[in-house]
């Protein structure tokens, strides 16, 4: 049976304390443009190069609680 969920990860979640700040450190960081906008306040999408997108999340960061696993995404159809 085939499954609906793709074998792929289209992107992986980093959460950030401040989104505007953590734009400019990542791509910096990186050597990218940080010319994209900021979506909905409090997401910023990395221009990477390969199919994974990395994802800067302000609305995920608690300072309670920090990421003991990776947060990613599956794709589907």
């Amino acid at each position: 049976m085939a499954s609906v969920i793709r074998n792929r990860i289209p992107g992986v979640f980093i959460p950030v304390r401040d989104i505007q700040s953590a734009k400019e450190w990542y791509c910096n960081l990186l050597g990218l443009e940080p010319s994209g906008e900021i979506l909905h306040g409090h997401l910023y999408i990395l221009p990477m190069e390969n199919a994974v997108n990395v994802i800067l999340d302000s609305k995920i960061f608690s300072e309670e609680k920090v990421f003991q696993i990776p947060a990613f995404q599956f794709e589907t159809e």
